[in-house]
């Protein structure tokens, strides 16, 4: 076998076994002591390559973290294959609402009917609870009442106690291990008793540990199911027409959840004739996979924040590009050294070297380099990765030990980086003729250089549509920020009232908070904007008695319009001293066009079942934006009535926040003792609507400059070489008279009209996928904008030109004589 400038006779002529392992070893040292002789030969390159490899591996291997745990949500529960969930869609007039959520009755109903579905799983998800044990006390922010069934399903580490039956008695309750750490610390939790809202008492009869995989099923205590059943609990248990709970269906393994899913229509049809007929609206249920609910579903109700799999697809291609990008720096800057290397391929052929062995040589020298810009990614990535965390808000680690995914998808980058970097070397140099190559007859100029154009071409392309990216988002961020949305956020502070005698006092509680001249107002409502809001359905003048139609309901007093600064577009808003305001609504102008009502005021109106006349339209609110600007203002209803209101929103003076604060939690304390004080600004939780946009455009925009900086490496390994393959001619000129700048442009040219190719390539890519894909998300949005493209150009061109100059004003200012001599 060849290696290096000598040969070593093939390890079957050996007579043992160890001479043969001997002899591999001779040669792998041979072969390890030649490479790194031929890196350290080109140390700038050797360095450009490595570093823009380890940097671009680097980015690769965060963005993959970000996808692998994006798409592996719910698949590490044992029957996540055979778990679907029952969603239904209600369509109480032309439109269609799709719902994550399901009657109470489906799930059993449906168990009865099929063999197919083995077991069913019921949530009802609450968010924000008080939990207390004897003087400990926090808020919960997510938890559920969860059927008997859900430890037996769902494969949840149960840490004590019995799955069959931590669940099937009423007021009973599971904690997760580190809540129940915070509320006992070292005492057994088992068959203590914690109070919820401190309306009622739960015997905690098991733990189970806090989720190491990502789900959606997220909670820090789940009740016993069978406790809405109580007479405290709610009044649509064993129904049809109150679509709020979560059904989970565990089929059987030969189960076909396609023809279940067909049967679907039927089943409805035979148990509620299609129609729930207590509000005339028709239901239909379908199927979603259980490792699909993440990043395919974005229904009305969802339990947790869905993710986006157009992010995962954004994501996923840009580590694509950065990872491309670094190979290609790799192939640009071998392939720029033709001459060199086709001379050493020349001389080993003439040795009696074959093109196999060449490419192999090439192949293991890409493999030593890729290893070593493997092991320095490591690094990178272990610096990089508490600012991607914190970007992000996840909690990133590379596992190596336990993340088998993860380890086989690194192992996968590996060989896919090697194959890349490697194949246009071996396959080019090893092609060369010895003769040719011996007498100086080597073909690197146009063809290679065509090659080199391409690639640098394509580098900028990617890193312009990123650029290009990053600017649009930032420019949305700040449309977000500044624009009108119907009322006044600032100055706004609201409280949960998580406790029922809370809510009782809401009065008392606003005449307090009246009394310092810090507070302008104070409402109770069952939302603020960006809090959520059911639908209704309701009953307007003009339509069918057995039809419908549905909106937006809020609950609200008489402050709600003034606190919020919410403008009236007609009549007027609930008076406190006209008693029949208890039956009257108001509507903003989005449901009064939808019903096609040019004078409102006075229109009968109703929701059923409510067992009292109809009321009727005594005002219109301008349309205010009462959800995230995603989605466009719906039809809204405000109505006053009995119905608990569980927030509280007070305006203040501006400039007396900590004023208003501090007599907020005394009067707080004071009506609520011993409960949390916990408040919110409302600017900041409207801010928070949009963190995961904000997120995505940071990452979006960290990644863009990754890419342009080992772009860039790429062009500065190009441009020394250039500027050292055309030193003769630089002297030349600079002898005949020629200036520095013009010996800058001269070497600068060519590149930035690499850059500028790129340019007419990216601004159509980068407006086309920003302006009809990400910008639609938002119903409410700004514009990509010529002058954001050509910012996006003039940067990229610009950090090109800082890249390139650094070798050609040094080689402008060299010594004429100097290069001639050397030449």
């Amino acid at each position: 076998m060849y290696i290096g400038s000598g040969f070593i006779r093939e390890s079957s002529l050996f007579g043992s076994r160890s001479q043969a392992y001997h002899e591999v070893i001779v040669i792998a040292t041979l072969f390890l002591k030649q490479t790194f002789r031929s890196l350290f030969r080109r140390k700038t390159f050797s360095f450009i390559n490595i570093f823009g490899l380890a940097l671009g591996i680097a980015c690769s291997t965060l963005l993959i973290l970000f996808v692998q745990y994006e798409t592996s949500y719910d698949r590490h529960f044992t029957n996540a294959d055979r778990i679907h969930r029952l969603v239904f869609d209600v369509q109480p007039s032309e439109d269609i609402i799709p719902t994550c959520r399901s009657p109470w009755l489906a799930g059993p109903t449906l168990k009865e009917d099929y063999p197919g579905v083995e077991e069913v799983v019921r949530f009802r998800s609450f968010r924000n609870t008080l939990i207390e044990y004897e003087t400990e006390q926090f808020t919960v922010e997510s938890s559920a009442a969860a059927d008997s069934t859900t430890f037996s399903v769902f494969s949840f580490d149960l840490l004590t106690g019995q799955a069959e039956t931590v669940l099937n008695r009423p007021n009973t309750i599971v904690l997760r291990e580190d809540l129940a750490q915070r509320l006992f610390g070292n005492i057994n939790p088992i068959g203590q008793t914690v109070r919820i809202n401190n309306t009622e008492d739960y015997e905690v009869t098991g733990v189970y540990a806090q989720n190491q995989h990502a789900t959606h099923l997220d909670f820090e205590y789940m009740t016993s199911f069978v406790t809405l059943t109580q007479p405290s609990g709610p009044d649509n248990v064993n129904s049809w027409y109150s679509i709020a709970y979560f059904t989970y269906l565990l089929l059987t393994e030969d189960a076909d959840p396609a023809q279940l899913e067909a049967e679907l229509p039927g089943f409805l049809d035979r148990h509620i004739g299609g129609f729930v007929e207590l509000y005339g609206m028709r239901l239909y249920a379908h199927m979603q996979p259980l490792p699909s609910i993440h990043l395919h579903s974005n229904l009305f109700g969802e339990v947790g924040n869905p993710g986006s799999f157009s992010q995962v697809i954004v994501f996923s291609t840009i580590a694509l590009l950065v990872l491309l990008i670094a190979c290609i720096n790799f192939i640009n800057l071998s392939t720029a050294q033709s001459a060199n290397r086709a001379r050493e391929a020349g001389i080993r052929k003439v040795f009696g070297a074959n093109r196999n062995q060449l490419i192999r040589e090439f192949y293991g020298e890409a493999a030593v380099m890729t290893t070593i810009a493997f092991l320095v990614a490591l690094g990178l990535t272990y610096l990089f990765l508490p600012m991607f965390n914190h970007f992000t808000g996840y909690n990133f680690s590379l596992d190596f030990l336990h993340n088998h995914v993860f380890d086989i998808g690194y192992l996968l980058l590996f060989i896919i980086t090697t194959v890349l970097a490697g194949s246009v070397p071996a396959f080019a140099f090893s092609a060369f003729r010895p003769a040719s190559v011996l007498r100086g007859q080597i073909k690197h100029g146009p063809s290679g250089s065509r090659l080199r154009t391409v690639f640098v071409i394509f580098q900028f392309t990617a890193s312009i549509i990123l650029l290009i990216g990053t600017l649009v988002v930032y420019r949305q961020m700040g449309f977000l920020q500044s624009h009108d949305l119907g009322f006044n956020k600032d100055n706004v502070i609201f409280l949960r009232l998580s406790n029922h005698d809370l809510r009782q006092q809401v009065e008392t509680m606003k005449t307090h908070l009246m009394e310092d001249p810090s507070i302008v107002s104070a409402t109770a409502s069952s939302s603020v904007p960006g809090s959520g809001f059911p639908v209704r359905l309701f009953m307007p003048e003009g339509i069918p008695d057995d039809e419908v139609r549905e909106a937006a309901l809020i609950i609200a007093d008489y402050e709600y319009v003034e606190t919020l600064g919410i403008e009236l577009a007609d009549g007027r808003y609930y008076n406190r001293d006209m008693l029949s305001d208890s039956v009257n609504y108001v509507i903003n102008e989005t449901l009064a066009e939808q019903l096609g009502w040019d004078d409102p005021v006075g229109r009968e109106f109703d929701f059923p079942p409510r067992g009292v006349a109809p009321g009727r339209v005594i005002g219109v609110v301008k349309d205010y934006h009462f959800q995230s600007l995603h989605q466009p203002v719906p039809p809204l209803v405000i109505h006053m009535t009995a119905e608990i209101m569980n927030l509280l929103s007070v305006r203040y003076v501006p400039g007396r926040e900590t004023e208003a604060l501090a007599h907020i939690e005394a009067v707080w304390n004071e009506l609520a003792p011993g409960w949390p004080f916990d408040y919110y600004f409302l600017d900041s939780y409207l801010t928070n609507l949009y963190s995961d946009d904000k997120t995505f455009g940071d990452l979006v925009g960290i990644f863009a400059i990754l890419s342009v900086i080992v772009a860039c490496l790429g062009l500065f390994g190009l441009a020394a070489y250039v500027a050292e393959q055309r030193t003769r001619e630089i002297g030349v000129r600079k002898v005949l008279g020629a200036s520095s700048q013009s010996i800058v442009m001269l070497l600068s040219r060519d590149f930035l009209s690499n850059v500028a190719i790129a340019f007419l390539f990216a601004a159509p890519l980068g407006w086309f996928v920003m302006d009809h894909y990400w910008l639609e998300t938002f119903a409410y949005h700004t514009s990509v904008g010529i002058h954001l493209i050509f910012a996006a150009g003039l940067i990229a061109a610009a950090i090109a030109m800082l890249t390139v100059s650094t070798h050609a004003i040094r080689a402008a200012h060299s010594n004429p004589v100097d290069s001639i001599r050397n030449e």
